[in-house]
């Protein structure tokens, strides 16, 4: 199948290895997105927590 502008693809090392549907497209965008979403959220609290024990060690 030819792939065209404004196909979904999968991309593996800049070449495209599967075409997608525009419904397989948007679940796996949306699956992505909750997985960086909670990716980004637990670095925000990682790095909380190393402020948080490198201003206790600046009080000591």
């Amino acid at each position: 199948d030819e792939v065209k502008v404004g196909d979904y693809v999968i991309l593996h090392a800049g070449f495209a290895i599967q075409k997608l549907d525009e419904k397989e497209a948007q679940e796996t965008i949306a699956l992505l997105n909750e997985v960086f979403k909670e990716g980004t959220k637990a670095q925000s609290d990682r790095g909380t927590k190393e402020m948080r024990k490198k201003s206790r060690n600046k009080k000591t």
